[in-house]
């Protein structure tokens, strides 16, 4: 039988026993580490990082990319623990994992916070988009991995330096063939990424391997990193582009996420306007560049 990765997830200690990066955290956004998603918020818009993550302020809006995306990951994920435990999931069940999330995401931030569907879009749609990616995942070989699946959406703590607050990364998939170690980062995007565009993402996936790099050498095994992109269209198709795991590429990733980092304790947490951050933004209504 596969072993699962032991999820390293602890209860918060005590102030005294935290390191002083993750006190100061603590003393920012209420929390003893941070995470990719709140560090690549910080770099689009410093005013839009206090409102998510400092202020908790009231949502004006839920986007539905958000909602489809983590309902997405849901059905996914139910896929491949049935896999760990035997079992074969069908479409259906994928779809009800789906549903389940979408409703306890809109739960979480309140019945009465509006959805915001994208042009065209409405809950008809998205539900056929969400069956026509499902039947996708199903038929491409990423639902059938090689090897042994190790772990399933383990939650992870990296270390990148001293005075760094830990770094949290979500693993979606990892698994182990004879040759290697694979660590899989499952996307969902309007149209097919490029090999450029994977490299642009790479940040993320680079901390995955960071996190996966000491099982790695315990089983004698190289690290392969990968990102598995469904395309929300008509037709749905599913990629699988490698990014390369290498020493310098970590190093550049630990000096911007210093960087970030510096600016976030700094405290000013200015309005970062642009058509790409606010148009889809739920915090737009408060933000002070809009004020009048």
């Amino acid at each position: 039988m596969p072993t699962a990765i032991v999820d390293q997830r602890q209860s918060v200690p005590a102030p005294d026993r935290l390191r002083p990066a993750c006190r100061e955290a603590v003393s920012i956004t209420g929390r003893p580490y941070v995470s990719h998603s709140q560090l690549s918020t910080m770099r689009q818009c410093p005013r839009r990082f206090s409102f998510q993550y400092i202020e908790r302020a009231r949502l004006d809006f839920q986007p539905s990319s958000l909602l489809f995306g983590g309902a997405m990951h849901a059905a996914f994920e139910s896929w491949y623990r049935g896999r760990l435990e035997g079992i074969t999931a069908t479409p259906a069940d994928l779809f009800d994992a789906f549903m389940d999330r979408w409703k306890l995401d809109r739960a979480g931030v309140g019945g009465d916070v509006p959805v915001k569907f994208c042009k065209g879009e409405d809950m008809g749609t998205i539900t056929a988009l969400a069956r026509r990616m499902i039947d996708a995942f199903l038929a491409a070989p990423i639902s059938r991995p090689n090897g042994r699946i190790l772990g399933i959406e383990e939650q992870f703590s990296v270390v990148l330096a001293p005075d760094l607050p830990d770094i949290v990364a979500r693993v979606d998939l990892v698994t182990e063939t004879a040759e290697a170690l694979h660590v899989v980062d499952l996307k969902t995007a309007r149209s097919r990424w490029t090999e450029e565009r994977a490299a642009e993402a790479g940040e993320q996936l680079l901390l995955y391997g960071r996190v996966t790099r000491d099982l790695a050498r315990g089983a004698g095994l190289p690290t392969k990193l990968h990102f598995a992109v469904i395309t929300k269209a008509k037709v749905p198709q599913v990629q699988v582009i490698d990014v390369l795991a290498d020493q310098g590429r970590l190093s550049a990733v630990r000096d911007s996420v210093a960087q970030v980092w510096t600016a976030a304790r700094g405290g000013n947490y200015f309005a970062n306007p642009s058509p790409l951050n606010c148009s889809n933004c739920p915090f737009k209504s408060r933000c002070p560049a809009f004020a009048g």
